[in-house]
């Protein structure tokens, strides 16, 4: 097995075998034949050394220092595959934190809030039941406005009706259906209130509700609609030149 010099495992090898006396190589291949000599080298040691006492305590001691040496020099082996292993895994994750990650890679997805869309009809039938100041500057006001225009003939709301909520339902559906048919033949597909209510502004502004304005007003003039809206409601659109 081939080792890296230049490592700090290997050059703490070299410092402990320096103090013992041996060179790295040495220690090495002594492990290795130790491995292969140490049952044999037990078995015969009484048949070497003869009946010399003092010769076998120094081969026994020898021999037990080859046995710590040889210990040594295994966990020293383990210890530096174990740093080996574990340098190679920090300079591959390294590498990996310096790479660019891909912008869609982990970026959680902001996700853009809804306005709540009120539909036509709820604005309507709030409008005409629930609202208690009917005077008062609103959009939903300026919205219900704008959807009497697309009345095609008369009305009749009486708010002392016992059937007034009823036949305010009644029409909503009905002016509901017509003023989004009027946009979407103009190719604006708008069906909430407030983007319905932002296209008809503009619509105003540029003129093209002028025959509509004049129809309900000549329709109002003649009692063709009535409708417990304040009068001045009803005439808060005007034509534009």
């Amino acid at each position: 097995m081939k080792f890296n010099a230049e490592t700090p495992a290997m050059k703490t090898i070299q410092r402990c075998t320096k103090v013992c006396g041996v060179t790295t190589t040495c220690l090495l291949a002594w492990s290795q034949q130790l491995a292969r000599s140490t049952a044999h080298t037990k078995a015969t040691a009484n048949d070497i050394m003869g009946g010399n006492a003092k010769a076998k305590v120094v081969f026994d001691r020898r021999s037990a220092l080859m046995e710590q040496l040889s210990e040594i020099n295994r966990n020293l082996e383990a210890r530096v595959n174990l740093l080996e292993s574990t340098n190679a895994f920090a300079a591959a994750r390294e590498d990996q934190e310096k790479r660019p990650r891909d912008k869609d890679e982990n970026v959680p997805v902001k996700r853009r809030r809804r306005s709540t869309t009120t539909p036509l009809v709820d604005t309507w039938f709030a409008w005409y039941t629930i609202s208690t100041n009917k005077h008062k500057k609103s959009d939903p006001k300026k919205l219900v406005a704008f959807m009497r225009l697309f009345i095609e003939g008369r009305y009749a709301l009486h708010d002392s009706s016992p059937t007034y909520k009823e036949n305010v339902r009644q029409l909503e559906e009905l002016l509901s259906q017509e003023t989004t048919a009027f946009l979407s033949a103009l190719g604006i597909p708008s069906t909430g209130s407030n983007a319905v209510l932002k296209a008809l502004r503009q619509l105003h502004r540029e003129g093209i509700l002028n025959d509509r304005i004049f129809a309900y007003q000549q329709r109002l003039t003649v009692g063709r609609i009535v409708d417990p809206a304040p009068s001045r409601n009803h005439g808060a659109l005007k034509m534009r030149s």
